[in-house]
Parts: C-alpha cells; structure tokens; sequence
C-alpha cells in the first residue's frame, strides 16, 4: 500500500494483514474528496476490471483489498501494478484531471 501513496489521486492508505484500502482524494493537501457527479468508484470499478483486478470501490472513493490469503509477493505486486495502471487511466479522464487541486 505505501508504495501507491505517492500517485496523484492517492490521500491515504491503510491497511491490517491482507486487507486494505486506498482513499482517492482531489486534494492531497487538504484530502478534499470528489464530487459525487463524477462517479469515481463506478469509473474506477470498470478500469480496474478492465485491466484483470477485482477490487471493491465504495461510493466515497476508497478502495478496499481482500486478496487471497495465499497471495505470493509477486502476485501482489501485479496487483498493485494493474492499481496504478487504473489510477492512472483515471486521472488521464479531462474532468478527473481538471477536478484535481
């Protein structure tokens, strides 16, 4: 998780054991949220079913992990590399961008 914490759209992260959760911000200063109208945990469920994740996407734009308890390091790390693909496919969007503070 704390390798994720310096993108763009990332506030905080937090986690206990193999649970965890990523809060998306449009602010990282203040950890300002987004408005509702953009949809950001519909939008980030698609990406990030897209690219082959499966992660939980709470109205408030968090995100919450639940991987398998057998998870190897490596297949954490594919995790987390297809987050951030979908983070970044995110905040490539012109009105996220624009959203952002």
């Amino acid at each position: 998780l704390d390798s994720i914490r310096d993108h763009p759209l990332v506030g905080d992260t937090r986690g206990r054991g193999l649970l965890g959760a990523i809060e998306l911000v449009s602010d990282k200063t203040s950890k300002a949220g987004f408005a509702s109208e953009l949809d950001i945990a519909g939008r980030l469920s698609q990406f990030t079913w897209d690219n082959g994740v499966i992660v939980r996407c709470f109205a408030n734009a968090v995100i919450g992990f639940a991987p398998a308890l057998c998870c190897s390091d490596d297949e954490m790390d594919l995790i987390f590399e297809r987050v951030r693909k979908s983070l970044d496919q995110l905040l490539e969007q012109p009105d996220i961008r624009a959203a952002i503070r």
